[in-house]
């Protein structure tokens, strides 16, 4: 069994729609040689399709339910914003508010319509924890994932990661994935490299898409020296919680007590350790009663309202592979090694893009966009 997409058809049909008429036109385009057939899906691929669908009519039925808890709420002159968080904190507010002029049958049919809401939320929630990150299916090539391209445009894509071997400029490694970016992709490389070559290089070069905390710990494990790049995000700073104009640099650390002291010598305790990919954050909490009492709350907490906790600060220590990188990528002999990818990894992509015209894939499915992409490594070589 083979399928064709419905927009290869209809070219072929002669008159009216009919199903004489559709089937005569599916057997003229099947017969065509140059006809490109389409992929049956996987149970996988027919699950997330499955769970947009699904998706779609929840958040339809969101949007309706919230529409007509504002509907009826205007009925008794009471007015909520559009967005749906606004409708989340206001009906509770407005339910525990006795002097406004619903009544008892009101506020019944009020609190109905809510729990319907809550309800939805809760399935939604429930779907995003079963599905970290949704991929998108192409029609005409199941395998492949919508990404964005070079000009801003999303489109259907196949990610092609080369390895080169910097002694000889040839290209060692080729491979096909379907991530949408490459923040994952360069331990996998160097596991294939070890796998076909029976070892792990010595050293890598990649730039700041490969470079993260994850794959610098990797490296690490690895026993392999890498030189890679932040770049300018190692370099941001979130801003204050509400506008606030006291950063965490005004705040001084107290080693015997282990708190932060603010400006105002107000102390934040330290409460629990956050632990992310190569790195500690140590969390210091101020006390809210404190902080609501506080001459410089607009200057610290800037609009918070503080409900739960008053001013928090966060102190991050690198691990030791990511301290024992920065201390690299400082030198300068690593500064020169890293200019070398530009005529290492960045040169084969821009021959074989330009020499081979390999800008758009002429295979559909992963294996055959893999063979294409070897051929184009096989050609560079040579």
């Amino acid at each position: 069994m083979r399928l064709i997409a419905p927009q290869f058809v209809k070219p072929f049909v002669k008159s009216n729609k009919n199903d004489a008429n559709d089937a005569e036109a599916i057997c003229e385009a099947a017969g065509r040689p140059s006809m490109r057939f389409v992929s049956a899906k996987s149970v996988e691929q027919q699950d997330i399709q499955s769970l947009h669908r699904v998706r779609s009519r929840l958040v339809s039925c969101r949007t309706q339910l919230v529409n007509q808890l504002r509907g009826l709420l205007m009925e008794y002159g009471i007015v909520l914003p559009q967005h749906v968080g606004q409708v989340r904190r206001g009906v509770p507010e407005i339910l525990e508010d006795e002097s406004n002029k619903m009544t008892l049958l009101g506020r019944r049919l009020l609190a109905s319509l809510y729990n319907e809401l809550v309800d939805l939320d809760s399935i939604e929630q429930a779907k995003k924890e079963n599905e970290t990150k949704p991929a998108h299916v192409s029609i005409s090539d199941p395998d492949a994932r919508f990404m964005r391209q070079g000009d801003g445009a999303i489109a259907p894509s196949y990610n092609v990661q080369f390895t080169t071997d910097t002694a000889q400029g040839l290209v060692v490694g080729v491979a096909v994935s379907q991530a949408s970016n490459d923040a994952k992709e360069l331990p996998l490389a160097m596991d294939r490299s070890q796998e076909q070559y029976g070892s792990y290089p010595a050293q890598v070069v990649a730039d700041g898409d490969f470079t993260n905390h994850e794959s610098v710990i990797a490296m690490h494990q690895r026993g392999i020296e890498f030189f890679g790049s932040f770049g300018e995000r190692r370099l941001r700073r979130p801003k204050a919680k509400g506008g606030g104009v006291y950063r965490a640099e005004l705040f001084t650390h107290d080693p015997q007590t282990d708190q932060m002291i603010c400006p105002e010598n107000k102390r934040l305790r330290f409460q629990y350790f956050d632990h992310q990919p190569g790195r500690t954050i140590r969390v210091y909490i101020a006390r809210k009663e404190e902080c609501h009492v506080c001459p410089s709350r607009q200057a610290c907490c800037g609009q918070s309202e503080l409900k739960q906790t008053g001013r928090k600060i966060t102190v991050s220590e690198d691990q030791v592979p990511i301290r024992r990188f920065d201390e690299r990528m400082s030198t300068a002999h690593a500064k020169r090694i890293y200019r070398q990818r530009a005529r290492v990894a960045e040169f084969p992509h821009a021959w074989i893009k330009s020499k081979c015209g390999l800008r758009q894939f002429r295979c559909r499915t992963t294996s055959k966009v893999a063979c294409e992409a070897l051929f184009a490594a096989l050609t560079y070589n040579l």
